[in-house]
């Protein structure tokens, strides 16, 4: 079970092994850190991760800009890593501490820190002037283990969240995924559309894109879609139906071999390839036959595997 404390306030009840960072995509970078942590806690220390959140998100619009998970997605991802505290503050709860005090009063005080761990670029206090060295005075000086991950690379390509956005929002989702260790989501509660894909007898599902996430390159993406507890193929749409239009992004999926009314209910799907680029039909009987050439297309790829 994961505890979650979102303010300062917060003291830990038992001693902790704390992964340090932002954590914002928790990718394969991440992963390493928050293992060593979770490892090294043994029988005897709680694992833990202080993180934080910005008041207001990060929902730039530019491309490559924005959120990559869901906070919702950040606990879950971290619970399946073991972890079983999470310390959360908004940023202006700590900006303002000098490196040494937040390492006596957030670390050793509140979360009872025996073991931290970090990456090597790690930077914390007041105008980031504290880095991996000065931490490691500062632990050193107050009786606390320091652990430091080395920089992770795919294929020779450092793995950041700055890369990740990038792949993003060229649509180059399979590569993302393979930096995350876990497909980029988009997650919501399913809106009443336009009905036409109804009538075209190809229903879809219509899910808003959270404006403070990346924003992926408008196309057609082979996906993977939960809900109602079960686990689907699809194809999605992410972009603005230029055909027929939409005031906002949108992520419309059709969702292999599954009937039924799905409005108000929560959903995900996972962005798996990119197929095409999103297009402008002539009419919507174009649109319609090129809709048929996408599911063929993702019913020969997904042909004899689960979602």
């Amino acid at each position: 079970m994961l505890e979650i404390a979102t303010t300062l306030q917060f003291c830990s009840l038992q001693p902790t092994s704390v992964a340090l960072g932002f954590f914002d995509g928790i990718h394969l970078g991440h992963a390493a850190v928050i293992s060593r942590a979770v490892s090294g806690a043994g029988q005897a220390l709680r694992p833990a991760v202080f993180t934080f959140t910005v008041q207001g998100g990060d929902g730039s619009k530019k491309s490559g800009q924005g959120r990559i998970i869901t906070e919702q997605r950040k606990h879950q991802l971290l619970q399946q890593l073991g972890v079983q505290l999470v310390l959360t503050p908004d940023f202006s709860e700590f900006r303002g501490m000098s490196p040494r005090r937040f390492v006596q009063q957030v670390l050793c005080q509140q979360l009872q820190a025996r073991r931290v761990c970090c990456g090597f670029d790690f930077h914390f206090g007041k105008n980031g002037a504290g880095n991996v060295d000065t931490l490691g005075a500062l632990c050193a000086e107050m009786g606390v283990e320091l652990s430091v991950v080395g920089e992770v690379r795919l294929g020779g390509e450092e793995i950041s969240s700055t890369s990740i956005r990038r792949l993003i929002a060229a649509g180059q989702v399979s590569r993302a995924a393979q930096m995350l260790g876990h497909p980029y989501q988009v997650q919501g509660t399913v809106q009443r559309g336009n009905q036409l894909g109804r009538t075209m007898q190809f229903p879809t599902i219509n899910l808003p894109i959270d404006p403070q996430m990346v924003l992926p390159r408008f196309g057609v993406y082979l996906s993977r879609v939960y809900l109602l507890g079960g686990r689907y193929w699809g194809i999605t749409n992410v972009g603005v139906k230029p055909t027929v239009g939409s005031a906002l992004p949108l992520a419309e999926t059709n969702i292999l071999g599954f009937s039924g009314d799905l409005y108000g209910q929560p959903a995900t799907v996972e962005l798996l390839d990119f197929l095409r680029p999103e297009q402008k039909f002539s009419s919507v009987q174009a649109l319609y036959d090129q809709v048929q050439k996408d599911v063929q297309t993702a019913r020969r790829t997904f042909a004899g595997r689960q979602p």
